[in-house]
Parts: C-alpha cells; sequence; structure tokens
C-alpha cells in the first residue's frame, strides 16, 4: 500500500490566497514510521521529547561522518579555516 500525503505549502509568514501546492509524496517506511510515533505525542511534552531524540541522532551522525572525514585526511584545520573566511551571505539589491 502506498501511503500519499497532499502537502499545501502557506507563502511568506502570513496564510493569504496564494497558497501552493507540492506534489504528492508516497512515504517511504521511515516516514510512516515517525508519521506513527509522532501520532501518540498527545503532549507538548512528548511532541518536544520526540524533536530532541531526532535532532541528538542526527546531530551524532553528522559527528561520527566528520571525524570519519578528519581521519580520512579529507578535512583539516586549513578546510575548517577556509570555510570561516567564506561569505555565503546572498547579496542584497538595494
Amino acid at each position: 500500500m502506498v501511503f500519499c500525503l497532499f502537502i499545501c505549502i502557506f507563502a511568506g509568514e502570513e496564510i493569504n490566497n496564494n497558497i501552493q501546492y507540492m506534489e504528492s509524496a508516497a512515504f517511504n517506511s521511515t516516514q510512516v514510521h515517525l508519521l506513527k510515533m509522532f501520532s501518540y505525542a498527545k503532549t507538548d511534552a512528548a511532541f518536544e521529547d520526540i524533536k530532541k531524540a531526532l535532532s541528538l541522532y542526527f546531530a551524532k551522525r553528522v559527528s561520527d561522518d566528520m571525524d570519519a572525514l578528519w581521519d580520512s585526511g579529507e578535512w583539516s584545520q586549513e578546510k575548517n579555516e577556509a570555510v570561516l573566511e567564506e561569505h555565503l551571505r546572498t547579496p542584497y539589491r538595494h
């Protein structure tokens, strides 16, 4: 069985008549499991606990991946310094 959800995105901070619709998306098994898990979060505290657990999981994965890059020599202090010097802001037109 394919699970589909139509998600609407409201343009900007304000809700207005310009609603954009995304294409329907078939969820993979992980996404279905997470949706079911969030359905049991009946309180704000439970919701925050689940969000925190997911955040910690992904933070650990990023940390582990960066450690692997460092250990393999693909990342270095020089690359860290180069990233700190980059200006990635979008130029604004006046």
